[in-house]
């Protein structure tokens, strides 16, 4: 089997997968309360805590004929490869190609020979507990209300991309209720400008994801976030979602896009 890190596969660094363990939960943290006089405790909802995933490598080394450098010269590209300074990056295994985590090297690395082969431990960190939807689907909708289902296993933070029309004054405004939360827009918007709503900020792995609302004119992005009404940002549930959007005093809106982000626990 292989792997691809960093969007880079396994096997160009002559790198096999024998086995790794298959990670069913990630770790939680209790949140516990004990008061004194009373028995028991008070059990709140944990929260999820890192998931970790340790893989068995095996570096292929050619033997005939058998050159004593070629392991160490293969070795340090792997290092390289797997560098942790490099940050969080996707890791997808072959047996389940469309989703990925984000991960991160987080233990030393020591090989062992046999054979002239190297066999090693790979422990990654995944910092962000959830698995993710390579191609994640996107839903477009023309005409309110809309229905679809969302996948996965595990609420889902989505990307919004609005197209309409709003003076940004006058009472014009544009809300759109989804998830059971309603995101109320009150500033400007010109046709052909989009106005995208992003609750997770994905692309830029956590915890430096921020969830931001954007005016995109062309290659400008403008910060828009002070004319939310509320700035809540919703939650896409497993099952069943109905959006609605409703353009207020004249506003008018023409396509919303829903980046639904699936994911699963």
């Amino acid at each position: 089997m292989s792997f691809t890190f960093a969007g880079e596969a396994s096997t160009a660094y002559h790198v096999r997968l024998l086995n790794s363990a298959e990670s069913v939960l990630p770790l939680t943290r209790e949140r516990v309360v004990r008061m004194s006089g009373l028995h028991g405790a008070l059990r709140l909802m944990p929260d999820l805590g890192e998931r970790v995933l340790t893989l068995e490598c095996w570096l292929d080394v050619d033997t005939h004929p058998f050159i004593a450098s070629q392991r160490q010269i293969r070795l340090g590209h792997v290092a390289a490869w797997l560098n942790p300074l490099r940050g969080m990056q996707r890791l997808i295994f072959d047996t389940m190609p469309d989703r990925f985590y984000w991960c991160t090297v987080a233990d030393a690395i020591d090989a062992r020979v046999e054979a002239h082969q190297g066999m090693f431990p790979v422990r990654f960190t995944c910092a962000d507990p959830f698995v993710y939807a390579v191609a994640p689907a996107t839903v477009v909708m023309t005409t309110s209300p809309h229905t679809f289902t969302q996948a996965g296993t595990a609420p889902a933070d989505p990307l919004l991309r609005l197209q309409g029309g709003s003076t940004g004054a006058g009472g014009q405004q544009i809300s759109i209720a989804i998830g059971g939360r309603t995101l109320v827009y009150r500033g400007a918007l010109a046709a052909g400008d989009w106005l995208e709503i992003d609750a997770a900020a994905i692309n830029s792995p956590w915890p430096a994801n921020a969830k931001t609302v954007v005016r995109v004119v062309g290659a400008t992005r403008t910060n828009v976030l002070p004319h939310m009404e509320r700035p809540l940002f919703p939650v896409l549930p497993i099952g069943s979602n109905t959006i609605t959007v409703t353009p207020i005093g004249g506003a008018t809106w023409s396509r919303l896009e829903i980046m639904t982000r699936s994911r699963w626990i």
